[in-house]
């Protein structure tokens, strides 16, 4: 994807705010961030092991990785360096384990241009200088924008028919963020009315298999299953609730997991 104006990235309001970013990144230590998901991706990196094992103990919820394998997959391979080198500050770790939010923050950016390119600063201004994205990536980070981009580039891909390639990157927006599963309805009426229909089990299977082989390593633990698809879980509850329905199938209990 080639931009037609090559110096975007080098004016100096992207400069200026991808330096922000950066100095944000490495000053700014979330609240939360050493209590849950420091600790549960250094484990995996030290054990390769399950780093959702304790979410549910007896009848008490426990704070645990909340997100699942795709997201532990990718903060691990960025926070590598800090378990190889013994890299102790936690300024230094913050900011390993934030750069695949600046790096998914810059390619939303890239395809937004290239999606838009006569509004370069509407996109510059509306986007990557919103003081909303900041907040909510920066200093109170939950890594929405990786599982954002996946989807992004799925729909980049989907529009221009390359449907092997956006149907991996809808699955690995799956496997940063269960919620992205709530835009398949919208890609499916998109597909049947746009696309043939042997395109869209094409994109169903592949993105199927491709969420089940980032998924598999820990698809069959509990504690993933409690932790990972407790929002999905939830949110289907409360539909079912506002529509004055009741159904034992869905309910949040472990046992019925």
């Amino acid at each position: 994807m080639k931009m037609d104006r090559s110096d975007t990235f080098q004016s100096k309001w992207f400069i200026g705010i991808t330096c922000l970013k950066v100095i944000t990144m490495y000053a700014w230590i979330p609240k939360d961030m050493f209590d849950v998901t420091i600790p549960s991706v250094d484990h995996f990196i030290r054990t390769f092991s399950d780093a959702w094992p304790r979410f549910y103990e007896g009848k008490e919820f426990l704070e645990t990785f909340p997100y699942p394998s795709g997201m532990l997959f990718i903060l691990a391979l960025f926070f590598l360096p800090v378990v190889l080198f013994g890299l102790d500050g936690q300024h230094l770790q913050t900011f390993f384990i934030q750069l695949p939010t600046l790096l998914a923050d810059i390619l939303i950016y890239y395809v937004l241009l290239r999606t838009f390119p006569t509004k370069q600063k509407r996109v510059m201004f509306i986007y990557y200088g919103s003081p909303l994205i900041f907040i909510a990536s920066y200093l109170y980070p939950h890594h929405d924008l990786l599982p954002i981009a996946a989807l992004l580039l799925s729909v980049f891909y989907l529009l221009r028919k390359q449907h092997v390639v956006a149907a991996v990157f809808f699955a690995v927006g799956l496997s940063l963020k269960m919620p992205v599963i709530f835009a398949l309805p919208l890609l499916l009426i998109y597909f049947l009315k746009m696309h043939r229909t042997i395109d869209v089990m094409k994109f169903s299977i592949i993105a199927l298999g491709t969420w089940f082989l980032l998924s598999s390593p820990f698809l069959f633990s509990k504690g993933y299953q409690l932790s990972v698809f407790y929002l999905v879980n939830f949110i289907i509850m409360s539909l079912c609730g506002s529509m004055g329905l009741r159904h034992k199938k869905w309910s949040t209990s472990p046992s019925l997991v």
